[in-house]
C-alpha cells in the first residue's frame, strides 16, 4: 500500500469514528424503574428518577438512598450537595454489593 493511499484510508477512517461519536452522544437512554433493577441489569447503564431519603458522606464518597416504590442506593465518588427530600435523577452503571444491586453515578442531576 503506497502513502497516498494509506493517507486516505487513515481520513476515511477518521470521519467514520467522528460521525459513530456524534450518533453515540445523541442516544438517549430511557428511565427505568428500582423495581425492575436485578442481577440481569448488573453493568448496564440505566437512568433512574427518584426522591433522597438518606444521604451517608464521607471523605471519598457519598452513599444516597433514592426511593420510588422500593429503594436502592447510589454510590457517588464526586462532593456535591444532595440532601434529604431532593428529587435527582441518576445515570449510572447497576453494581452489586454485599448481595444488593446499587447504582454507580456517573450524573446526577437535581430536579
Amino acid at each position: 500500500m503506497d502513502e497516498n493511499q494509506l493517507l486516505k484510508l487513515s481520513f476515511i477512517v477518521a470521519i467514520l469514528g467522528i460521525i459513530a461519536l456524534y450518533f453515540l452522544s445523541n442516544v438517549e437512554i430511557n428511565d427505568t424503574t428500582i423495581e425492575k433493577i436485578n442481577n440481569e441489569k448488573i453493568g448496564n447503564f440505566i437512568k433512574i428518577t427518584g426522591r433522597v431519603v438518606d444521604v451517608i458522606e464521607t471523605d471519598k464518597i457519598t452513599i444516597i438512598k433514592i426511593a420510588q416504590e422500593n429503594f436502592i442506593e447510589v454510590v457517588a465518588f464526586d462532593d456535591m450537595e444532595i440532601s434529604k427530600g431532593m428529587n435527582v435523577e441518576v445515570s449510572g452503571r447497576v453494581d452489586e454489593y454485599n448481595d444488593k444491586s446499587q447504582i454507580v453515578a456517573e450524573k446526577i442531576i437535581v430536579k
